[in-house]
């Protein structure tokens, strides 16, 4: 049976993992500094269904980061009571990464009026974008214009989803405990989904498209991965362990680094 290879602190595969989160993370800020400076004028706020049925509801927009954060520091302390908690980290990375780089195109191919009237961007008219996309990190700068889709929204439902389908429990009890962190998580997930539309930091249909894209991707890397630990053959397996493979496989097998020892 395939196994994974004993983790180390700092392998190939961990550093790959950040530096690619972080290229992306930087992509994604960069590009909402460029379209905060087209100066393409903003229509009004479209029709929204999300907006229409919590009308009544008043919430600062302070809270899809609060919900943001919580979510995060609890799929965290779930994942370091887990025996694969660096590879579980490392799927989160790449697979939060990759939401990222998509992100900087969606944002930037169709730029929808912002569903805030009251955001006001905070963005330098220079010409220095490539030093303002750090400022966007760490929320020197506010932006208006980055609604398409929910980056909030995929990081939460990230988290949650990665340690749904992506934690392993070998006691009854660290089962149950499991589960009970899981219910936490999603709980956390709904209501941050909730301030999201209620306070009108994004679109539902942004929202809609941050969870279909999450868990589409996550369930497609989770098949992925089954698939070269289980269903092919050995002597395929091990092709594409040596680069031998298709391209995809060959890089699922090293980010994971999946050892395949031969025996059935």
């Amino acid at each position: 049976m395939p196994n994974y290879v004993s983790p180390h602190a700092f392998c190939r595969q961990n550093v790959f993992s950040a530096v690619y989160f972080l290229a992306a993370l930087y992509f994604n800020a960069f590009m909402q500094i460029i379209i905060s400076q087209m100066d393409d004028p903003q229509g009004p706020r479209l029709p929204d269904v999300g907006y229409q049925l919590l009308s009544n509801a008043s919430i600062s927009t302070m809270w899809p980061n609060i919900m943001v954060v919580a979510v995060g520091v609890s799929a965290i302390i779930r994942l370091l009571c887990d025996r694969y908690r660096a590879r579980t980290i490392r799927r989160w990375a790449f697979l939060q990464g990759t939401m990222f780089f998509l992100r900087g195109v969606s944002i930037s191919v169709t730029r929808l009026p912002n569903p805030d009237n009251t955001c006001t961007a905070i963005v330098p008219k220079t010409d220095n974008a490539f030093i303002d996309a750090f400022k966007v990190i760490d929320l020197q700068i506010v932006t208006c214009r980055d609604v398409l889709f929910s980056g909030h929204t995929t990081s939460m439902m990230l988290s949650a989803l990665l340690v749904q389908l992506h934690t392993e429990s070998m006691t009854k009890l660290a089962r149950w405990l499991s589960t009970g962190a899981q219910w936490l998580i999603w709980a956390e997930v709904v209501f941050g989904i909730f301030t999201i539309v209620a306070s009108k930091f994004h679109y539902t249909i942004d929202v809609v498209i941050a969870i279909c894209l999450s868990s589409l991707l996550s369930w497609f890397y989770f098949a992925l991965v089954r698939l070269h630990k289980e269903s092919l053959p050995y002597e395929e397996r091990n092709k594409e362990l040596f680069g031998n493979g298709p391209l995809f496989g060959t890089f699922i097998i090293w980010l994971e680094r999946i050892h395949l020892d031969g025996h059935d």
